[in-house]
This record gives C-alpha cells, sequence and structure tokens, in this order.
C-alpha cells in the first residue's frame, strides 16, 4: 500500500503497479511503502525498484474530465481520495468519465439508445395514421426509451434522460392513438368481409 504524505493512501497493489504510479508522477519520493501482512515500511525513494521510476520525468496522464461514478453505488468518486469508494466500500474502479461533446450535451450522443428512441417516437408520430405501422413503431422507441433510461441510471455523464422521456412519453401517446386508428381501419374492414 502507498501512503501519501498528506495522507492519502493507494492500494493494496504490486510492485509493477506502484512502478506505474511512480512513472505517472503520482508516488513521490518521500511517500511510504506499507506491506499488506508483515514487514516494515519502506520510504519510495530508497525502494531498487522505484527508485529510477520517481526520478524519471512523469508521463503525461490525460485529466478526467467529469464525473467518475462508483459501478456499485454511482457515488462521484471524482474527488475522493484513494480507491475505495467512501459510499459503499467498493474496490471497484470507478467508471470512466464520458468527455465533453460538442454540443454542449444537447445532442446524446453518448446515449444512442435515448437519442433513437426520441427519433422512433417522432417517426411513430407520422407513421400513426397508419395501421399496423405506427404501434410497431411506437413499441421500438418504448423499448428504447427504457434502454436509453437505464443506461442513463448506469452512467448519467451520457446525459440523455430527457430524450429518454419523450421517446417514451411520444411512443405511448402514439400507440394508443396507433391502436384506434387500426381498430377504427380493421373492424369496419373485418365487418365488411363477413
Amino acid at each position: 500500500m502507498v501512503r501519501l504524505p498528506d495522507g492519502r493512501s493507494f492500494g493494496p497493489a504490486d510492485i509493477d503497479v506502484i512502478k506505474t504510479w511512480a512513472a505517472e508522477g503520482r508516488v513521490p519520493a518521500n511517500a511510504s511503502l506499507d506491506p499488506v501482512g508483515p514487514g516494515e515500511a519502506v520510504v519510495a525513494g530508497e525502494h531498487p525498484v522505484l527508485r529510477g521510476a520517481i526520478n524519471a520525468p512523469p508521463t503525461a496522464v490525460p485529466a478526467p474530465s467529469g464525473p467518475s461514478p462508483c459501478p456499485d453505488c454511482r457515488y462521484d468518486r471524482s474527488g475522493a481520495p484513494g480507491l475505495a469508494c467512501p459510499e459503499c466500500g467498493s474496490e471497484r474502479p470507478p467508471l470512466p468519465p464520458v468527455p465533453a461533446n460538442a454540443t454542449g450535451g444537447l445532442i446524446p450522443y453518448h446515449n444512442p439508445m435515448a437519442l433513437a428512441s426520441y427519433y422512433t417516437a417522432i417517426g411513430s408520430g407520422l407513421a400513426m395514421f397508419m395501421p399496423l405501422v405506427g404501434p410497431i413503431c411506437s413499441i421500438v422507441a418504448i423499448v428504447l426509451s427504457v434502454k436509453g433510461m437505464k443506461a442513463y441510471r448506469d452512467h448519467p455523464a451520457r446525459r440523455g434522460i430527457t430524450h429518454a422521456w419523450v421517446g417514451m412519453v411520444g411512443g405511448v401517446l402514439t400507440l394508443l392513438f396507433g391502436l384506434l386508428v387500426t381498430l377504427a381501419v380493421v373492424v369496419p374492414l373485418v365487418a365488411a368481409l363477413f
């Protein structure tokens, strides 16, 4: 386990992972390497494997943008010290942040299901006067909307909840209207045949 001078700690991790952290500039020379089992703590700058990595210039690490939610409880771990989630204690790494998009979040292209449900609901609104076609498009919009809402719930940085809700409401409304149109067309046709 690596214990930084400011009290934050990382690990437990094997020496190869700690060497990678040192190469990234995350392990200063005055950090303490505390053993998981019995043994003595060692100063990172005096460790034979880490000495070269600590004295080398750090490698570039991209700065995360946006929230980094815990994969178990969805707590935003972007400012949390250490590797464990402070909310649920999960050791799993946080979900990667979703990069910013050029549309300012207006079009949720990181959540394609929500986006597809939105446009499918619009398409079902145009097709609702066609018997059978309108209701089928509406059902597709509803299914895509549910998947888009689940993607948002799993990773809120993906955005798209508004598009998913528009897809859901539009899909339900056009399904009901499309079924009425289908019944209005099919029932007289069946009655005319008999």
